[in-house]
């Protein structure tokens, strides 16, 4: 081992043996065949330690039900032994988030390593199958998929690879429909419905995709992924471990799924209005009036003639979306809550996290509940623009602008989480945050959200978040915030 590495590999070490939380699995360290240096080998303990202890806790909901955590790691653990390709995935995610928590350069390095390693092993697996499917004759499709979703959880969090996430979220589509979808058969154990909802969420982002790009590279591709999102989201529907707490029977969502689903379809109206006609637009409507008023947000529209008188007006109670023009799956949420007065003036009276500055929790259920809101109040916000005609997002932050209704009452959850480590540790927040950014228009609201992603980057080092703060400070000539470091700026390039 070189001096270098030596000593990398002694800080790490140093790091890890004075933290105060052992870690609850070393994952197995393959020694034999690989072909790199000894600076590799000398540092895969280090790297595979961080997996189980540091990053593994940082891509599960923490309040979903401790047996998603632990089957699937134990899934893991036992598939790393004769899967080279899932092995080599897991340790680039390590070593990547490595590189970004502890200021490693080698792990850069290390981390495309073993991904491309990773990528040859899946592609020898799967070459060793018939044409016609991807998961060859005697093997497990778990020892295909997972190395699949490592793939592209690198892509999401780490450097080099976003562009490959769509070829591997259509991958792990694939695999789910031929194992799933397309026979009938339901989800009999926590890690299926684990998988389901990380590719979904995958689909989701990759959807949505970056403002500044106008066109989601998944939105190209032929691959059916709104008819995959339909089929799985009656699939998730039909398999209900813990169906009396919703927030324990999620591990990787945390929202309802049916309204990640309709953001998608009008995320896709605003980077494509052509393809949104009248009717379709009523329908958006009504759904995300239904959304508002089963969250207790109200439905407050301010498009057209309404705008001006829109900050004083009381919504309309919505009776509920008629969602036969766009899928049979039931828009209702699993637990709609209340969490505002409808008025977008008061903030005092429910005492609830989205209307009390002084709120601080590390509650799980409050963190999705929160997150949930967001992601409805931005619905609302993303549909007024693509109604008014005004899709371009894209724009420098007026110093004088002032934040329409939806947007105050979603910058009245942003505060009242200011001080709350789990809520920024959380990477459920990131989009509707990062698109809220886009959304107000008073230069504190912009302030309060860059500030929010600051805090995310630090506490996860997911490279999404630095993503996402680059191109809010791009789009709206924010100028270089210090929101993420200069370097974070060079790396956006790679």
């Amino acid at each position: 081992m070189t001096a270098d590495a030596q000593q990398v590999d002694n800080a790490a070490r140093n790091a890890m043996r004075n933290s105060p939380s052992a870690p609850d699995a070393q994952l197995p360290v393959r020694h034999a065949g690989l072909s790199h240096s000894s600076l590799r080998r000398g540092l895969e303990p280090v790297v595979s330690i961080h997996f189980s202890r540091s990053f593994y806790n940082l891509i599960l909901l923490p309040g979903s039900h401790p047996s998603f955590r632990d089957n699937w790691l134990s899934d893991i653990l036992s598939s790393m032994t004769r899967s080279r390709s899932l092995y080599f995935s897991v340790l680039a995610c390590a070593a990547s988030h490595l590189h970004f928590t502890d200021a490693k350069p080698q792990m850069q390095e290390l981390a495309i390593r073993y991904y491309s390693d990773a990528v040859r092993s899946l592609s020898r697996q799967l070459a060793s199958g018939p044409s016609t499917s991807l998961v060859p004759d005697g093997q497990d499709d778990v020892d295909v998929l997972m190395p699949v979703m490592f793939l592209y959880l690198h892509g999401f969090l780490g450097l080099g690879t976003y562009r490959d996430i769509p070829r591997h979220v259509d991958a792990a589509m694939r695999i789910l429909s031929a194992r799933f979808l397309d026979t009938g058969a339901t989800l009999e154990r926590t890690v299926d419905k684990l998988a389901v909802e990380s590719v979904l969420y995958q689909v989701f982002i990759v959807a949505t995709g970056i403002w500044s790009e106008r066109a989601p590279r998944l939105d190209q591709n032929s691959n059916g992924y709104v008819d995959f999102w339909i089929r799985a989201e009656r699939l998730l529907q039909a398999s209900s471990f813990f169906p009396d707490e919703s927030i324990l029977d999620s591990p990787v969502l945390g929202v309802p799924v049916q309204l990640l689903r309709l953001v998608m379809s009008i995320c896709r109206g605003i980077h494509r209005p052509d393809t949104i006609d009248a009717a379709a637009m009523r329908d958006l409507r009504a759904q995300v009036d239904w959304w508002c008023d089963a969250m207790g947000l109200g439905t407050t529209t301010t498009t057209a003639a309404a705008a001006a008188a829109a900050a004083a007006a009381t919504p309309a109670t919505a009776s509920g979306p008629d969602t036969s023009a766009t899928s049979s799956v039931s828009p209702s949420p699993a637990s709609p809550s209340p969490s505002c007065s409808s008025s977008s003036s008061s903030s005092s009276s429910s005492g609830c996290s989205s209307c009390s500055s002084s709120s601080t929790t590390s509650d799980p259920a409050l963190i999705n509940r929160d997150s949930s809101h967001l992601y409805a109040l931005v619905s609302s916000l993303l549909l007024d623009r693509l109604e008014s005609g005004d899709t371009k997002l894209c724009r420098p932050v007026d110093p004088n602008g002032k934040d329409l209704p939806q947007a105050a009452r979603a910058m009245r959850i942003v505060h009242a989480h200011s001080a709350d480590e789990a809520w920024t540790s959380s990477y459920l927040g990131g989009w509707p945050l990062y698109t809220l950014g886009f959304l107000v228009d008073d230069p504190r609201s912009v302030e309060a959200i860059v500030e929010d992603m600051r805090n995310r980057w630090t506490r996860t080092r997911f490279f999404i978040i630095a993503r996402y703060i680059h191109d809010m400070e791009v789009a709206r000539g924010l100028g270089h915030t210090g929101a993420i470091p200069p370097e974070a700026h060079r790396w956006l390039a790679l």
